[in-house]
């Protein structure tokens, strides 16, 4: 957990290794989940074909098949509903449980370290690793579990019924996929290093605040309230300045998309 250097770099398929292993002790709710997110992804792709019956009854004024239509899907939305709800609380469980599961293992590891680890490493910053850097941590599992895997099981279903309708005007639709994809792919990569570069501008931040409350005698003795405050204000502006930055490039990428 406390790996540093080119061994710590996190990379898509590392990153699903290990959340797998960190699932594999809810499996039950995993399983729970993942039911949950079929059956919510085939019930929408149901529903277009409902509101087709729909608008087709509505055109020959056809009240009896209107009437069972909107009562079938009225049905598939409550059911959809439904299935939403019971997804999303199941994948929350799971990501406070994982949450707390490495927060454990990380502060055992911290705590067996030799006293030179705590003399290179400010107390601010091995908190912040366990608090914001956690959560930063699982936040991907939460949407691999979440909206990935449904919106993966979307495409498929997607797909299959473009091709059933008609092959021609699905292959014409997809020509424009590829520079998405292309420029979505540079964007997240990008995205990546700068969001770890704000991350270490908290985690001075949040440094700097506990070294000077936890000395605060100190500080006051050497009038050194100004300096503490300069070198916060700076690592907040900094992690701030990266996140527009971050922020421009995500309206610019899904202005192009």
């Amino acid at each position: 957990i406390l790996s540093t250097g080119n061994s710590g770099s996190v990379t898509t398929r590392r990153y699903m290794t290990h959340a797998l292993q960190y699932i594999k002790p809810f499996k039950e709710l995993s399983i729970a989940a993942l039911v949950c997110l079929l059956l919510n992804a085939a019930a929408r792709l149901f529903l277009p074909n409902l509101q087709g019956h729909i608008l087709d009854s509505v055109i020959h004024r056809d009240r009896t098949s209107f009437s069972n239509s909107m009562q079938s899907y009225l049905l598939a939305s409550l059911f959809t509903g439904v299935l939403t709800a019971g997804k999303q609380l199941i994948v929350d469980l799971i990501g406070k449980k994982v949450a707390g599961s490495i927060r454990i293992q990380l502060f055992t590891s911290i705590i067996h370290q030799d006293i030179v680890f705590f003399d290179k490493n400010k107390t601010g910053q091995l908190t912040s690793r366990i608090t914001n850097d956690v959560n930063q941590m699982v936040q991907p599992l939460r949407t691999l579990m979440n909206t990935l895997l449904h919106n993966l099981v979307l495409v498929i279903g997607g797909l299959f019924m473009c091709f059933h309708t008609s092959w021609k005007l699905s292959v014409l639709a997809f020509t424009g996929l590829g520079p998405v994809v292309y420029t979505t792919g540079v964007y997240a990569k990008w995205s990546k290093d700068v969001n770890k570069q704000i991350m270490d501008h908290l985690a001075d931040a949040s440094s700097t605040a506990t070294e000077a409350i936890s000395n605060i005698l100190t500080v006051r003795m050497f009038s050194m309230e100004s300096k503490e405050i300069r070198g916060y204000t700076k690592a907040i502006n900094d992690s701030v300045s990266k996140g527009m930055r971050d922020g421009l490039a995500s309206a610019g990428n899904v202005a192009f998309s």
